[in-house]
This record gives structure tokens, C-alpha cells and sequence, in this order.
């Protein structure tokens, strides 16, 4: 064990021997190279030779294994510091250059280019004692060897870039033309000068690029091509005619082809997308809108005709393919017009296509609107449309009690109406022959409502807007009844007159021959009674009735014989009881007996003087008068 530690001490103090033997040496070696620098660097110095005696210079101060002329070391250093600032500059401006060549990072390489060129720049405005001194440094660095070599990978790159970007046909990044305009002329090493080698390149780099696109019929991404490189440029500063040359012509041609095929959805579009163009790409007076507008002409003359032709749906949808090239919409509002004046059910659908209108009519130029239309539908609304000078319609809609199958006309009252509330007249089955049933709606905002319903044989507007319904359902012969606007719209009766030249003058002995028609005759009224009165005239007596208050009198009188007759009953006072049926004969050939002359101061009574049998005065008739056919019955309309 003892043996063990011996050796192992031995050993140890064999190790410590041998590295301060090292030591020894090292120190010697370092000792004689500081001599040796020293010594050297003072011929370099004494021969004005500064570069190399900086250099000595600088590794004896940097040598710490012996210090050796400190102070003299440090006073030459220090009067070579110009020329070791220098070469720490270029040195470090070398390996900048150098990263960024072999990274391909052409913005560092080009800011360390920038810097190194301000280097120079100020060492050459600076101390001019050691420029020779800084043009070695630099030649021993091989700056411009260096600088060249980096200018050149990087234009060889780029130009292969763009070459790659044609075969891809990916145009994204297009920054290697930019980076072709940065590099410097003193550094181009092409045969033909900087600026016309790059003009050609980029030249034929954005033709062979835009034919491309323009071939491929992607007429959008050739223009949106053109737009931007041509925007590129400007941003850069560099002058591209042959950008807009490229996309007129291309353009020019494009639009040629979709003109001679008649491809007029193609050449609406094309031209959109040039016409949007055209102030990026330096286009505003191009021979190319010039041709466009001209084709607009041409189709819109298209239209025109179409709409002519009543092929309306075409010429609009070819107009409104016009409008995004040029306002169409003055001929659309036109044909719209024209399309609604010609079927007046467009303008309602054009509002609401999914209703089945029914009894659909219309009108043009009503007060400033161009055309209206008026319809229902099966579940009994009325609906009144109307189309603006510029196209716009507005539909409004409402319920009515005409049922759809009854009704036979609508039409808008243009005399009555106003444009802020149309009226429409309903004419409908009034359920009786020869009478219709006039309803008048109002359309007030959303809201339609009745004005006036009547059935009668005909209906007027007069002149000062009242309503004249002539010879109403419920009215007497020749009768027309005038309604007036009420304060609500609405309209009333207000008037009613009778038209005298439709009734037959007859005597009273002639009314039952004429049975169910129209006359007048003049009588008597000699008593009145709950059922009607009883006239008389002469020696002929006629049973009066009707919904009219009698009074005793002379009138005349309008009615019909209805072909009923009555007796009189001297017994009972008055009327016997019940009407009969009889063949129509003439009373007057039953009674010979002139009439006696009345006195016109007890007008209204019988004469005294007459038959006391015929029941004068408080005492009835004694027998029945003219019993063979008894009194005809008359339905009195009116009496005056």
C-alpha cells in the first residue's frame, strides 16, 4: 500500500516538473517573439512603412507573456491609431459583405454596401497622411472584388427569379425587378450599360407576362396585371411605357374578338373591366373606349328594337347588362313603361309575381303618372297599381264585397280621383237584368274603402264631380238619383229627379190597355186611405198604390197598370175587399155620362152636382162602379 502511494506521488510530482517545464518554454518562446516583433515593426516604422509596422506593432502589444517596451510599443500605436481604426473598419465592413453573400439576404448586403460606402466617403475627408495606407487595407481585403462578386450573384439570382415566375405563372412577387434598379452602375458587369440591359430585361419579362395572361383569356387578372405593374413602376420611379402599349392592344383585341362573335355578355364584361382600368393604366383617351362606346350604341339600338317588338323582358335584361358600362335608366324606365302599358298585369307583378290577378286593366298618362293597372283576385281584393316616369311602382291592395265571378269591369275614375287617392269604379252582377251595380273604392295609403254602392241602369259623373245613377234598381221609371261627396268621402244621396219623357200619356180610361208600361195621366184624388187613394177622372175611377203619401187633389200621375183591378163597394164606403184579375177593357165605354165641371174653388173634393149613387160627399156609391172589369190598380212612381 505504502509502494502505491510512493508511486502515485511520484508521478504527481513528475506532472508539476513537466508543465512548468512547458511554462519555461512557452514564456521563452513568447519572450523571443515580442523581441523579434518589436524589433521588426521599428524597421517597418523606420522604413515609413506603416501598414506592416502597425501590424507588429499591435501583436507585441497583444503578446502577455513578457512586457518588453511598453511605453515605446504604445506611443507608436498610438501614432498609427488612424491606421488601425481603418483596418478594423474594412475588416469588419469585409465580413458583413461576406455573410450576406452567402445568405442571399440582398437588403443586408446592401446596407452594408451603403455603409461601407460612407466609410470611404468620410476616410477620404478625413487624415489624408495615411491614404495610401487605406487603399492597401482595402486592396488587401479585396473590397471591391468583394463587392463585385456580391453584386453580380445577386443580379444572376434575380434575373433567374423572374424567369421562374413565367414558368410558374405566378406574378406575386415580382421585387427582384426593384432589386435589379438598386444595384449600382460601377458594379454592373453586363456588355451592354446598366440601364438599357435592365429596360430590355424588364421589357421582355412584362410582354412575354401579359401576352400570357391575355392568351389564357383571363381578361381580368391581364388588366389587374397591367394596373399593378404599371403602379409598380410609378412607385419606383422608372419609366414603363411599353406597359400601357401592352394592355391597349391586348385589350383592343380581346373586345375586337367578342364584338365579331356577337358575345355581347363578354364584351359587357371585357369592357367593364377595362373602363375600370383605364385611369391606373394611363388609358383615359384610348382608341379602345372609343370603340366601346360604340358598340353600346349599337346595342342599345338592340334594345330598342326588341322593346318595339314587345319583347320586353329581352330588351331589359340587354339594358340592364348596358348599365354597368353607361346609365340606362332612362330606357329602362322607358321600356318598363312601354312593357306595363302593353300588359298592364307586368306592373303588378312586377311587385308581387306569386298573385293569380284576375279582371286586370289599365290606363296611361293619369295626371303625371305614365301608366297604372287595376286587378283583383279570388279572394276579393282590389288592387291598383301605378309605375313613376323613372319605373318605380307602388302597388296598394284591400278587400272589397265584390266577389271575383260577379264582377264585370274595373276602371279607374279619373274624374273623381286625385293623386294622392285614386278611385276605382267596380261594375258587378247586381243580381237583376238589365241593372248593374256601380261600386265606387277609394285607395287611401293602405286602406281601400267604399264610397258609394248602387245598383242602376247607368251611372254619370257630372261636371261639378256629383254622381248621377240613372234609373236605379229601387227608383221609379225615368228616376235618377244624385249623390255628393259627404265630409268623410263618402257619398250620399242629395238629389233625386224624373225624366218625364218616358212615360205614356194616356187618359184614364186607357190605363188598362196598357199593362206594365210607363204612364202619365191626369186625375183626381178624391179620398185617401192606409192602402193608397183613389183617383178620378171623368166618369173613370183608378185604384192608386205605391210607397208615396197622397193627398186629395188634382195631379198628375206617373205609374204602371200592373194588370190588377179592384172594386168599389158602395156598402163598405170605400174599396171591397181583395183585387181581381180581368181581361184589359176600356171603362169608358161602360158609362156614357159626361163629367160634371168642377168648381176650382173646392179643388180637390167631387162636384156636388154628380150622381149621388156614386158616393159624394158623406154618402158612398150604391152599387159597384164599373163592376164589369172593376178599378185598374196603379203603381204610382211619382205624382206631381
Amino acid at each position: 500500500m505504502s509502494v502505491l502511494r510512493l508511486f502515485s506521488l511520484r508521478n504527481l510530482l513528475l506532472a508539476c516538473c513537466t508543465v512548468g517545464l512547458v511554462l519555461v518554454v512557452m514564456k521563452s518562446v513568447g519572450i523571443y517573439h515580442t523581441i523579434s516583433w518589436v524589433k521588426l515593426a521599428d524597421q517597418y516604422y523606420a522604413q515609413q512603412k506603416w501598414v506592416p509596422a502597425q501590424e507588429w506593432y499591435s501583436r507585441a502589444n497583444n503578446n502577455h507573456y513578457f512586457t518588453y517596451q511598453e511605453q515605446h510599443i504604445a506611443t507608436r500605436l498610438n501614432e498609427l491609431a488612424p491606421i488601425t481604426a481603418w483596418k478594423e473598419t474594412v475588416a469588419a465592413s469585409a465580413s458583413e459583405l461576406q455573410a450576406a453573400t452567402d445568405t442571399q439576404q440582398f437588403d443586408s448586403f446592401m446596407n452594408a454596401f451603403q455603409r461601407w460606402a460612407q466609410h470611404v466617403k468620410q476616410q477620404q475627408q478625413a487624415d489624408a497622411r495615411f491614404k495610401k495606407e487605406y487603399n492597401q487595407i482595402q486592396e488587401q481585403y479585396q473590397m471591391k472584388q468583394r463587392i463585385q462578386t456580391g453584386f453580380t450573384a445577386f443580379r444572376s439570382s434575380f434575373e433567374a427569379a423572374l424567369q421562374h415566375n413565367l414558368a410558374q405563372g405566378n406574378y406575386t412577387d415580382e421585387s427582384y425587378k426593384w432589386n435589379l434598379l438598386r444595384i449600382p452602375t460601377n458594379y454592373w458587369d453586363t456588355k451592354q450599360p446598366r440601364d438599357e440591359y435592365i429596360r430590355t430585361l424588364l421589357q421582355t419579362y412584362d410582354q412575354t407576362k401579359l401576352k400570357r395572361l391575355a392568351a389564357a383569356g383571363d381578361f381580368n387578372t391581364f388588366l389587374s396585371q397591367a394596373s399593378t405593374t404599371l403602379q409598380a413602376y410609378q412607385q419606383h420611379n422608372y419609366e414603363a411605357p411599353w406597359v400601357a402599349e401592352l394592355a391597349e392592344n391586348g385589350a383592343r383585341s380581346v373586345i375586337t374578338k367578342d364584338i365579331q362573335a356577337g358575345q355581347d355578355a363578354h364584351f359587357i364584361a371585357h369592357a367593364r373591366s377595362f373602363m375600370d382600368n383605364t385611369g391606373q393604366i394611363g388609358l383615359e383617351s384610348s382608341s379602345v373606349l372609343t370603340q366601346i362606346n360604340r358598340q353600346i350604341d349599337v346595342l342599345q339600338s338592340q334594345a330598342a328594337g326588341l322593346s318595339t317588338q314587345g319583347q320586353f323582358q329581352q330588351a331589359l335584361t340587354l339594358y340592364q347588362s348596358l348599365s354597368t358600362l353607361k346609365d340606362m335608366s332612362e330606357p329602362i324606365a322607358r321600356t318598363q313603361i312601354a312593357w306595363a302599358t302593353a300588359d298592364p298585369a307586368h306592373l303588378l307583378q312586377s311587385s308581387n309575381a306569386s298573385i293569380a290577378y284576375q279582371h286586370i286593366t289599365g290606363g296611361v298618362n293619369w295626371k303625371d303618372v305614365p301608366v297604372y293597372s287595376i286587378a283583383t283576385d279570388s279572394n276579393n281584393r282590389l288592387f291598383f297599381g301605378q309605375m313613376s316616369a323613372d319605373g318605380a311602382v307602388s302597388v296598394w291592395s284591400g278587400e272589397i264585397s265584390e266577389s271575383a265571378a260577379g264582377i264585370q269591369s274595373l276602371s279607374l275614375e279619373t274624374r273623381l280621383s286625385t293623386r294622392s287617392q285614386p278611385i276605382v269604379l267596380v261594375q258587378s252582377d247586381s243580381g237583376t237584368t238589365g241593372y248593374t251595380q256601380y261600386s265606387l273604392y277609394a285607395f287611401t295609403g293602405s286602406e281601400v274603402r267604399k264610397l258609394l254602392s248602387v245598383a242602376a241602369v247607368s251611372y254619370e259623373v257630372s261636371a261639378d264631380g256629383s254622381i248621377l245613377m240613372h234609373q236605379p234598381l229601387e227608383g221609379a221609371t225615368g228616376q235618377t238619383d244624385i249623390y255628393t261627396p259627404a265630409q268623410d268621402g263618402s257619398y250620399t244621396l242629395s238629389d233625386r229627379r224624373t225624366d218625364s219623357t218616358n212615360y205614356l200619356s194616356v187618359s184614364a180610361g186607357e190605363v188598362s190597355s196598357h199593362l206594365n208600361e210607363p204612364l202619365q195621366f191626369s186625375a183626381e184624388i178624391v179620398s185617401v186611405d192606409a192602402d193608397g187613394a183613389l183617383a178620378k177622372q171623368g166618369n173613370n175611377y183608378i185604384r192608386l198604390t205605391g210607397d208615396l203619401e197622397f193627398t186629395t187633389g188634382t195631379f198628375t200621375i206617373y205609374g204602371r197598370f200592373t194588370g190588377s183591378f179592384a172594386s168599389l163597394d158602395s156598402s163598405s164606403g170605400g174599396i171591397s175587399g181583395g183585387t181581381q184579375e180581368s181581361p184589359n177593357s176600356d171603362s169608358s165605354d161602360t158609362d156614357s155620362t159626361e163629367p160634371a165641371e168642377t168648381d176650382g174653388t173646392n179643388s180637390g173634393m167631387p162636384d156636388e152636382s154628380f150622381e149621388p149613387e156614386y158616393g159624394l160627399g158623406d154618402r158612398p156609391p150604391s152599387g159597384p162602379i164599373n163592376s164589369a172589369a172593376g178599378i185598374p190598380i196603379v203603381e204610382v212612381d211619382r205624382i206631381e
